[in-house]
């Protein structure tokens, strides 16, 4: 019979012909001739100001979505031209950093088109930091009372694709990282920050992830926190869970509707009124959990069937109620079904974004001991207050605070930490809050007891590391270094006890059979408790690590830990200026672990003190700064600048000041 053969290929023209199907095998071969083609070109601007962008331009086949290519304006001219395209529709993304992106539809029709586009700036510039993972199976989830409230297996929502589409919707610029790349020391260049976890049965999984957005909490850093297992997996990671979350307990999978629990809360009704009965399109656990908020919280949203308990937990350092520090959404935003779920996102943005500014205020001077310069030093005022670092003479000032309680807390590398809690009244500025930081030095050592640690005993077992330095020094900060290998790190409490009797958990019965503890304390591990508390003790005497197991049918053994301590006072201190420069031979000589090494500065000015290999490579920098006449002493811990334990072998240690160079040999023996 007769027949159309017609094909179609993307980049090709149009082919048709009739053809008689002939009875038998029939062969007809085609060939497909190029379609056509021709660039984009165009000019990308700032619609207010003209000023000519650095955008990235996305082409995009109008039919099915698919991204053609990709090119950028350049940052001078703002001109681009794509690569050729074949005659079709194409819808145009541009994206330029704080800027709204524009999506526009475009026919390619001759061969030169061209499209200038203006981008609106936004009002406001996001980082979205995603933590999502493809659906996986997981075990059943029960509540503390042991009922069953979800079963394990769940498939994936993309809750931060929507979260995009609808804060850029809104005028925000948004950036978007995965957790495992983002970079803290770049979230201070975003207006606030986003993190998602959406239905992620295991979010937020890296410990020093979460220590950092603590950090970035504590100094006033504003969060979207998004995900309903975030909650569940983190509410005993006591550092976390004050200072970002703010929630004590979880309670509840399931838990019906998104009810609101204070509609006077500018989340709940700036600009969007939200009201109850909003529905979860709920699949399994990592949607929706019912979370306990800490009292320095407010639980704006809480559900139906668990109205005790918090679906959206709001914290704000101020009285201020216009504005907020954080937003804890203890459910998958993709789960969220209708409006309500853009709408309450609106609401949240706007109001930790609104500025707010107090009538009181503190100032005061640092002083660095025995300097003339007392620039460099970091001064915060926390719950909220914002940081400031001082210039050459030592003066910082903080305006705009709310009344109420705050700490001012000064602090510098190799310098001593200084801190007062004071009372701030409205309406007034409290002067001369004044602090002196001392020298200090670090202190390095380490214990390999290869200790078994018996199962399910909570008496444990202790190791004990004595030092002895004899000149009365104080410590200024604690870092804890401990190697377990262990079959359920979730059985284990490790502790460290001062010479004083000061106990600071490291570790509180978190984790499984995946993971062993290795690592250092605050720097690659959270500690469950605060090493802040050891400040101001007496660095001499027995500093004991305490690890029990408290339940059954799992063994391990804690094969190493170290400390590093910085300590100020002793032989650190300011006294009678020396009558020369002196570089001291180290003691002990061989070494191992650490060596402590003595110098003397007659006059005030800049001083060096680096350690070098054989070859005469640079290893670390002990001392790189302007010091006091006086007498000083430093260990050093067989590290590099970058942490890493050096070989055994032979090293030399150089002192650099105002026309002084001597330099000693040492060996490191393992």
């Amino acid at each position: 019979d007769d027949y159309l053969i017609v094909v179609d290929f993307f980049g090709y023209n149009h082919y048709e012909t009739p053809y008689f199907l002939n009875y038998g095998a029939n062969v007809h071969d085609i060939g497909l001739t190029s379609a056509p083609s021709g660039v984009l070109t165009g000019v990308v601007m700032d619609s207010e100001t003209s000023e000519l962008l650095e955008a990235t331009i996305n082409v995009f086949r109008a039919d099915n979505g698919e991204l053609i290519t990709t090119t950028t304006s350049d940052g001078v001219t703002g001109e681009f031209t794509t690569a050729p395209l074949t005659y079709f529709s194409y819808i145009i993304q541009v994206r330029a950093v704080h800027h709204s992106p524009v999506n526009i539809a475009v026919d390619i029709e001759e061969p030169v088109t061209v499209k200038n586009f203006a981008l609106d700036p936004t009002v406001g510039d996001i980082l979205l930091i995603e933590d999502h993972v493809a659906a996986k199976a997981v075990a059943d989830k029960y509540d503390d009372k042991g009922n069953l409230t979800a079963f394990g297996y769940r498939t994936s929502g993309k809750a931060v694709d929507i979260m995009v589409g609808d804060l850029e919707y809104l005028g925000y610029g948004v950036t978007v990282e995965n957790m495992s790349v983002t970079d803290a020391a770049t979230w201070w260049n975003y207006d606030m920050l986003v993190v998602s976890g959406g239905d992620n049965v295991d979010p937020l999984g890296d410990a020093t992830f979460r220590a950092d957005l603590a950090t970035f909490a504590e100094a006033g850093g504003k969060i979207l926190l998004e995900g309903g297992e975030v909650g569940y997996d983190h509410y005993g990671d006591t550092n976390f869970a004050t200072k970002v979350m703010h929630t004590t307990d979880w309670n509840h999978d399931a838990s019906g509707d998104l009810d609101i629990a204070d509609p006077t809360h500018y989340v709940a009704s700036v600009p969007n009124v939200i009201g109850d009965g909003n529905g979860m399109n709920y699949v399994g656990y990592g949607d929706q959990d019912a979370m306990v908020p800490l009292a320095d919280a407010v639980m704006v949203g809480t559900w139906s069937t668990y109205p005790t308990d918090a679906s959206i937990i709001c914290y704000d350092p101020n009285p201020a109620p216009e504005g907020g520090q954080i937003v804890f959404f203890c459910f998958n935003y993709n789960a969220l079904a209708g409006t309500c779920s853009a709408h309450l996102l609106e609401n949240s943005v706007q109001w930790l974004l609104t500025p707010e500014s107090g009538t009181s205020g503190v100032s005061g001077t640092v002083t660095l001991q025995g300097q003339t310069d007392h620039s460099g030093v970091l001064v915060e005022a926390l719950p909220g207050g914002g940081t400031t670092v001082t210039g050459p003479d030592g003066y910082y000032e903080f305006t705009g605070l709310f009344a109420g309680e705050y700490t001012i807390r000064a602090s510098k590398l190799l310098w001593s930490v200084d801190a007062t809690t004071l009372t701030l009244l409205e309406g007034v500025t409290t002067t001369d809050v004044d602090f002196t930081l001392t020298p200090v030095s670090e202190y390095y050592v380490c214990s390999t007891p290869a200790l078994a640690i018996p199962d399910n005993n909570a008496t444990g077992v202790s190791d004990a590391i004595a030092i002895a330095l004899g000149g009365g020094e104080t410590v200024s900060g604690v870092e804890v270094f401990v190697d377990v290998v262990h079959t359920w790190q979730g059985d284990l409490i490790v502790d460290l006890i001062s010479p004083l009797g000061t106990t600071v958990r490291l570790h509180n019965r978190t984790g499984s059979s995946a993971d062993n503890i290795y690592g250092w304390y605050p720097d690659d591990l959270t500690p469950d408790g605060d090493l802040g508390l050891f400040a101001g003790e007496d660095l001499d005497g027995d500093w004991t690590l305490f690890i029990s197991d408290n339940a059954g049918a799992d063994t391990g053994t804690l094969q190493e830990w170290c400390l590093r301590i910085e300590y100020g006072g002793g032989s650190t201190g300011i006294g009678d200026a020396p009558a020369s420069f002196r570089l001291a031979a180290n003691y002990p000589n061989p070494f191992n672990p650490s060596t402590t090494i003595k110098f003397a500065v007659p006059r005030t000015g800049p001083v060096n003190l680096d350690v070098y290999d054989l070859a005469g490579r640079h290893v670390r920098t002990l001392i790189s700064g302007e010091l006091a006449a006086n007498e000083y002493t430093v260990i050093w811990d067989g590290r590099s600048d970058n942490g890493r334990q050096v070989s055994s072998g032979s090293y030399y240690y150089r002192l650099t000041a105002n026309g002084f160079d001597q330099t000693q040999k040492m060996m490191l023996i393992k």
